[in-house]
């Protein structure tokens, strides 16, 4: 017996209703080769994926930071599909949650300003071009 889930995988903030959208331009998403379009590139809130399947893969996610100030940042997940115990059970959902803190070391002086200010710092780097901008 194969039970398949549906399952969502998302990057946001730990605060609930903080967005991320005036620091990440996109979110990628590289799923298990097996599933439709295994890269998938999320331009708006909320940053997540959903699909369905089973057994456990890993998942890069590589958040895009708005003017090319840094360079992408990547992390990775090992989605299990299914309980830590074992046990199957149709009643409650299989939950698999992984804690990240993305670090800026030494950030370029324009991504600390929207990293001090937040939200509403969007207009101080209209101007700048990155070090990792190619054109």
């Amino acid at each position: 017996l194969i039970v398949e889930y549906d399952w969502r995988m998302s990057g946001k903030r730990v605060k609930a209703n903080e967005v991320l959208s005036y620091l990440i331009e996109k979110v990628e998403f590289k799923l298990h080769e097996t599933l439709p379009n295994p890269i998938r590139l999320i331009k708006q809130p909320p940053y997540e994926v959903e699909d369905h399947g089973w057994g456990e893969f890993e998942i890069m996610i590589r958040f895009h930071i708005k003017d090319k100030l840094e360079k992408p940042i990547e992390i990775y997940h090992l989605l299990k599909l299914f309980p830590k115990d074992g046990q199957l059970s149709m009643d409650s959902p299989v939950i698999s949650e992984l804690y990240e803190e993305l670090i800026f070391i030494e950030p370029p002086e324009p991504l600390m300003r929207i990293l001090e200010h937040g939200p509403t710092s969007t207009k101080l780097i209209k101007s700048h071009l990155s070090p990792y901008c190619t054109q």
